[in-house]
């Protein structure tokens, strides 16, 4: 049998009066590199801790361990695909945002499919190819950030299984070490398979948008994002071509050994465990 592993001190946060924060900051701030909000004391202080604190408290792994470079990229990078394509409202991607950051569930941040085409009907485009031109360069963005995105996501796996395999040399009385180590792993991977599941949202939703445009304003641009969206939907499952499960550590994780707590999407929730 594995033996769960769990931090002697879990970390503790502010849970509902951070969200509203959050909720309040995130709508003040300017966009970054990858959609991201430009740096500020909430999303770089306060955020990070608010975020452990409130995923520690639902049972999902939260690592002590300070990120790599490469993983610092990888959260940057899976932003995108993290938050709404084109946003209904402000509200929107707020509460995305708080999904990202981990002070409010994953899941909270997806949105339904005909989100992004009611998106476009309320934009103020005068003309229907201008729609069609949104929606074609929302769908080559992505394209083009997807692969910089899957080869990075090797670059960790790859790291993961260097450091999975170092932990036969940190002896089981170390709970603290290897719970560092198996908690990344975790987190590592569950945001891997994120940003899959949100890569396959979009695909719906751009699919969702085009056929209702094609319905209600046919024009010859359509062809040429039927053309665009056929191309990207080749991407399927490239987010997630390098997770694994790696030597004895089980990296799917889900929480808690009864499976209440929910870290990645909802199939098969396990804890991360190591086998001795």
């Amino acid at each position: 049998m594995g033996r769960i592993l769990s931090p002697r001190r879990p970390l503790r946060g502010p849970g509902v009066a951070a969200a509203f924060a959050g909720l309040l900051l995130a709508g003040c701030s300017e966009t970054g590199d990858f959609g991201r909000p430009k740096p500020t004391f909430w999303s770089e202080t306060i955020a990070p801790l608010a975020g452990q604190g409130a995923a520690t408290q639902r049972g999902e792994p939260v690592s002590p361990a300070l990120l790599t470079d490469d993983e610092q990229e990888l959260r940057s990078r899976a932003y995108r695909f993290l938050t709404p394509a084109r946003e209904r409202s402000v509200f929107d991607r707020q509460l995305a945002d708080l999904a990202f950051r981990r002070i409010q569930p994953r899941e909270v941040g997806l949105t339904a499919e005909s989100a992004y085409y009611e998106a476009l009907l309320a934009s103020p485009d005068v003309s229907p190819r201008s729609r069609y031109q949104r929606l074609r360069e929302d769908m080559e963005s992505d394209r083009l950030l997807i692969t910089p995105f899957a080869a990075l996501a090797c670059r960790v796996a790859a790291m993961d299984a260097v450091r999975a395999k170092a932990l036969a040399a940190i002896p089981p009385g170390d709970v603290e070490t290897r719970y560092a180590a198996g908690a990344r792993i975790a987190e590592n991977e569950a945001l891997t398979a994120w940003v899959e599941l949100g890569l396959q949202s979009r695909l719906r939703a751009y699919r969702f948008a085009l056929d209702r445009l094609v319905v209600t304003s046919p024009d010859k641009d359509a062809i040429r994002a039927e053309r665009v969206l056929e191309a990207f939907e080749g991407y399927r499952g490239m987010a997630s071509r390098c997770a694994q499960t790696r030597g004895g550590i089980i990296v799917t994780p889900g929480g808690d050994a009864a499976g209440g707590a929910r870290f990645l999407p909802r199939s098969n929730p396990r804890p991360v465990v190591v086998k001795p």
